[in-house]
């Protein structure tokens, strides 16, 4: 009996050990699947959070469109408490309307093709939403298990859009209807725009422009030789400053036609103050320019017969002295005035009268040299400077031919006129220092001339001597 009991007892030791040991993994496994389960619930509960505190609207749908889970802004957006919410069918949540609108997008989400799109929503606090959405198929496989829902409020990223928009169309207009042409380029100096202005100074297309060489479609040249015109648009992006407006001139791409303009330049920057292109602004001003020029001449030159007047002949004379006091020249000022001008003006009409000072001061650029000037003083008066000449014997020379050309006779609208003329000679140094004591000592020995019977040409001898006789008409006859 002895060895039966001992072996029962160590049976029922190890037995006891067994259930021990059975014991200890059981309650290693339980507190195991508790951690598990209590991570699994933190992991739950994270989510939950997560998915209730984004601004998103997140939901998830079986295929039958009945809720399965949503967050908190269902209730936000539709007033639509989530323990309600749990188990509803969609349309109930988007009310027949809307669902009706969204049904095809559903159908075809249930189908596996991911959907996503923009509409307008006015939540429960009456607020009006723009939402984007997207329906996403949940599958196993191929199979598709439901459908997972986001909508995101973009209405402040529409409005921004919208504003940008509003500014890009205003900016796009005000370029379009300004006064100066505009072109932009990138920091590598391809052109990005053209307004019409450009488009018309250039000959440039704007899509055929984008994308060439700035330099290549704004031909800038300068309007003064000599002047260096670099890439304004170039300098500026390079230098990261605006360039002062610059005068020069561009030219049409198929007309040639030159346009004079006033071009001034400024990078443009990124926020950051990286240099990304440039704009050009370019004022045409070839109609101020041409006025300029226009207004230069009136104030140098006579309207009627185009001969520099007499603030051109002060300026010439004043070089002319210059030059004979230089070299031991003399210089000669002939006093003219036509014999019979007022008759013909008279009988005859101003605009005939016109007519022959035209003619003749065409016959006086005819006698003279390219030195000379000729100058109409006023009326009939003319004025011939004559620089760099010998002395009286040179003067004398001019003054038969001038005295030559009144013996070929006018012709006036078909009247045959023959006119007469008397001048007067100065000559510096001998009869004055200046301009004005020249003429006037020109002026003295032409009223000589016309005291002693017109059609003659006298030179000053001085303010105690009379002038004298040097060349008459008659002789020439």
């Amino acid at each position: 009996m002895e060895p039966l009991g001992l072996g029962l007892g160590l049976f029922t030791f190890a037995l006891m050990l067994a259930c021990m040991a059975l014991a200890v993994l059981f309650n290693r496994e339980l507190q195991r699947r508790q951690a598990v389960s209590a991570q699994l619930q933190r992991a739950e509960r994270d989510m939950s959070n997560i998915l209730h505190s984004i601004p998103s609207l997140v939901g998830s749908w079986d295929v039958n469109l009945y809720n399965r889970f949503g967050n908190q802004a269902h209730e936000t957006w539709f007033g639509v408490p989530l323990e309600k919410l749990h188990g509803m069918h969609m349309r109930d949540l988007l009310g027949p309307e809307r669902f009706q609108q969204t049904e095809l997008l559903l159908a075809k989400a249930l189908e596996g093709e991911v959907q996503v799109f923009e509409t307008r929503l006015t939540d429960a606090q009456g607020i009006r939403r723009h939402i984007i959405v997207s329906y996403t198929p949940e599958r196993d496989g191929d199979k598709v298990l439901g459908l997972f829902i986001q909508a995101t409020d973009i209405s402040e990223r529409k409005r921004m859009e919208d504003l940008l928009f509003e500014e890009k169309e205003l900016m796009r207009l005000t370029l379009q209807s300004i006064g100066d042409a505009v072109v932009c380029c990138d920091a590598q100096g391809q052109v990005t725009y053209l307004n019409p202005v450009a488009q018309r100074l250039t000959g440039w297309q704007g899509f055929d422009a984008a994308g060439c060489d700035v330099d290549e479609v704004i031909r800038l040249v300068p309007s003064e030789v000599g002047a260096d015109l670099k890439s304004p648009l170039r300098t500026a992006m390079r230098d990261d400053r605006a360039l002062p407006p610059t005068r020069g001139a561009v030219s049409h791409r198929t007309t040639h036609q030159r346009f004079d303009v006033e071009l001034s330049a400024s990078p443009i920057a990124d926020r950051h103050g990286h240099v990304t292109g440039a704009v050009a602004v370019l004022r045409d001003v070839t109609q101020a320019v041409a006025m300029q020029a226009r207004m230069a001449r009136l104030a140098h030159y006579d309207v009627l017969t185009d001969l520099p007047n007499r603030v051109l002949l002060q300026d010439r004379a004043q070089q002319a002295i210059a030059q004979a006091q230089r070299e031991g020249k003399c210089v000669a000022v002939i006093y003219l005035d036509l014999d019979g001008f007022k008759q013909v003006n008279d009988a005859m009409g101003h605009d005939v009268g016109d007519q022959l000072l035209v003619q003749w001061s065409r016959r006086l650029q005819a006698v003279v040299r390219q030195t000379d000037t000729v100058c109409r003083q006023g009326g009939d008066e003319f004025v011939l400077l004559l620089p760099a000449i010998g002395g009286a014997e040179q003067a004398g020379v001019v003054a038969r031919k001038l005295m030559q050309q009144c013996v070929e006779p006018f012709v006036l609208q078909g009247v045959t006129l023959s006119l007469g003329l008397s001048g007067g000679i100065s000559l510096y140094p001998q009869h004055g220092q200046n301009l004005d004591e020249l003429t006037r000592h020109a002026d003295a020995a032409m009223y000589a001339a016309k005291q002693a019977g017109r059609n003659q040409i006298r030179q000053y001898q001085g303010p105690a001597t009379p002038p004298s006789l040097v060349v008459q008409k008659d002789e020439l006859a």
